[in-house]
């Protein structure tokens, strides 16, 4: 089951930054 996934967080969350705010950014310009 290991050889399977070896690495089975990255797959769970590969980037949960960018999910949690892709881009702050454009809220922000698009609100003013």
């Amino acid at each position: 089951m290991e050889e399977e996934k070896p690495k089975p967080a990255e797959q769970e969350q590969p980037k949960p930054v960018e999910e949690e705010k892709p881009k702050p950014v454009e809220e922000e310009l698009s609100k003013q």
